[in-house]
Parts: C-alpha cells; structure tokens; sequence
C-alpha cells in the first residue's frame, strides 16, 4: 500500500495517491478481519469474499487505471 501511494503521489498527485490507494485499503482491512476470524477457528466463506471484496477490488483498479490514463 505505501508503494502504491508512493507510486501515485509521485505520477499524480496527492489527490491521485488517496484515491488510488483507498478502496484497496478498505479491501486490506477486510482481509485483515477475515484473517483475524479464521485464526480464532471461523470458517472462511468464498461467497462472502465475491461479494463483498471483489467489488472493491474492481472499483479500486478502475481508479489506478483512469488515473494513469488520464494524468499520463
């Protein structure tokens, strides 16, 4: 994560850097919690991870992908 914002701060901005950066941190917490739950003996759910996580995911590298397209 900080070498993606440091990547973009450093290309577009600092505009560019926090959003580039923010739906893929929301996407990290995410995973986080879910590594957290399956340390305590939980059960991961790939249907939880398609529909909650993968949107993000998707959403976050249209971001990066409009941002290099439209500053570069």
């Amino acid at each position: 994560m900080a070498l993606l914002g440091a990547g973009l701060w450093w290309y577009a901005g600092a505009v560019a850097a926090v959003v580039g950066t923010a739906a893929h941190g929301v996407f990290l917490g995410g995973a986080l919690l879910l590594l957290r739950r399956l340390a305590r003996g939980g059960a991961a759910s790939s249907r939880r991870l398609r529909r909650r996580a993968m949107p993000l995911v998707l959403v976050a590298d249209v971001l990066l992908v409009g941002i290099g397209l439209t500053t570069g």
